[in-house]
């Protein structure tokens, strides 16, 4: 019996070493994290049974988008209704483009221009009272035409240019100091007292034969503010002639035109409203995503260490994760009988 229990004593007293030494452990856990356009991890880990296991984990995220957008109809210098009728602004066009040497030649275009414009003007205000009860064209247009008129002025007071266009003649319809337009105002007028159709005819004459000339006068500029101001303004007459040929195809009737070619006419016809203006771009910038994975692993006596890096953008995102884990168990125990 004494030597039974013996035995039951020397049996605990081994389990009790065993389970107070035999057994010794470590773990090491190694995290490091950081936010903003990239982030890492580290995590480590061991076990008595000699094992380390490290994964490192990197994302880096940066985008850059750059967008300017413009739009000719609903630009600040040139704005196109849904109607083809085209306002510029010449004082905003013109705000960021350096004043150059004024030649004689634009000095004399310029003059020339303003007094075109208000030609233009004028005769769609005086073919408004006559036909404005039946179509809107004219009215609408006309207001148009005094923005068109204005840029022009703008380029005048730049230069400080006299204005052909005095106070008094400004208020007055059809009053022009250069004779040839005034003889066109003239004749444009009694020919769109006729009908209806005529003073279609009359408008669309009227836009045909300032694309033709300013685009005649454009040949004898070089200074770039009055470059944009005279294409914004072919920009806007393209546009009003559409509008006209509209009407008239409405009317069972069309346009043949005087000034330019049949050519040009029928791509204008063609093509939609044209707007924009000399200073705004239409641009979308984005850069793409570059994404790379490296991965190891041991098994044992080993580490297992995964990498992963993701860019999007212009952005780049990089980690790493170190660590390192021993264990190791030791056991003893004695047992006398």
């Amino acid at each position: 019996m004494l030597n039974n229990n013996k035995i039951i004593a020397s049996a605990i007293f081994i389990a009790m070493s065993l389970l107070s030494s035999g057994c010794n452990e470590s773990n090491t856990n190694d995290n490091n994290a950081s936010n903003g356009n990239s982030s890492t991890a580290g995590n480590n880990a061991s076990n008595g049974n000699g094992s380390t296991v490290e994964n490192s984990s990197s994302n880096g995220n940066s985008s850059t988008a750059g967008n300017n957008a413009s739009n000719g109809n609903g630009s600040s210098n040139i704005q196109v209704d849904e109607n083809g009728t085209t306002t510029v602004n010449g004082t905003s066009i013109i705000s960021n483009i350096p004043e150059e040497n004024l030649s004689e030649a634009e000095t004399k275009s310029l003059l020339f221009v303003r007094e075109e414009e208000k030609l233009a003007r004028d005769v769609y205000l005086g073919l408004n009272i006559l036909w404005g009860d039946q179509v809107k064209n004219f009215l609408n247009i006309s207001k148009a035409e005094q923005t068109h008129t204005d840029s022009v002025k703008a380029l005048l007071d730049r230069y400080n240019l006299t204005d052909p266009v005095t106070e008094s003649e400004d208020q007055n319809l059809g009053v022009f100091q250069d004779l040839e337009l005034q003889s066109l105002y003239d004749s444009l007028m009694a020919k769109g007292k006729i009908s209806l159709v005529d003073a279609l005819q009359v408008g669309a004459t009227v836009e045909d034969y300032d694309i033709f000339d300013i685009e005649e006068h454009m040949k004898n500029v070089d200074n770039a503010d009055i470059l944009a101001v005279y294409d914004g303004l072919v920009k806007g007459s393209e546009n009003h002639l559409r509008a006209f040929s509209k009407k008239l195809a409405e009317q069972n009737s069309s346009y043949t035109t005087s000034y330019i070619s049949a050519e040009r006419y029928e791509l204008i016809l063609s093509s939609s409203n044209s707007g924009g203006d000399h200073n705004d771009t239409n641009t979308t910038d984005t850069v793409a995503t570059n994404t790379t994975t490296d991965s190891t692993s041991t098994n044992g006596n080993s580490s297992n260490g995964n990498g992963t890096a993701t860019g999007s953008g212009t952005g780049n995102g990089s980690g790493s994760g170190n660590g390192n884990g021993n264990g190791t168990g030791l056991g003893s125990g004695n047992g006398n009988n």
